[in-house]
């Protein structure tokens, strides 16, 4: 099995982080709107939705560059640690775990 260069290993890298970011947010952002009465709530709310959008649009340039150079990502599955993931460019391919 070939390795990624760097290039790609990172930008398909950079993908799954912001996308763990954004359900990670989400989350949070269902949690602090369902709590009431928190002041602080209402600011982090609206911070969240700021950090949510930026991270959308960047998922979404990022999406764009792996469709220009043939980048693909296929889920391998998860366990209660790990997540693991197969970055494929062309005949390469390596298999990634996050936590």
């Amino acid at each position: 099995m070939d390795h990624l260069t760097q290039k790609p290993d990172h930008i398909l890298s950079r993908y799954v982080f912001l996308s763990f970011t954004i359900d990670t947010l989400e989350l949070e952002q269902k949690t602090l709107r369902q709590t009431a009465g928190i002041k602080l709530s209402e600011t982090l709310v609206e911070f969240i939705d700021c950090m949510l959008v930026s991270a959308k649009k960047q998922r979404r340039a990022l999406k764009e560059t792996m469709y220009k150079e043939r980048l693909f990502i296929q889920p391998l599955g998860s366990n209660d640690v790990f997540t693991s993931f197969l970055f494929i460019l062309d005949k390469k391919e390596e298999r990634r775990d996050f936590f």
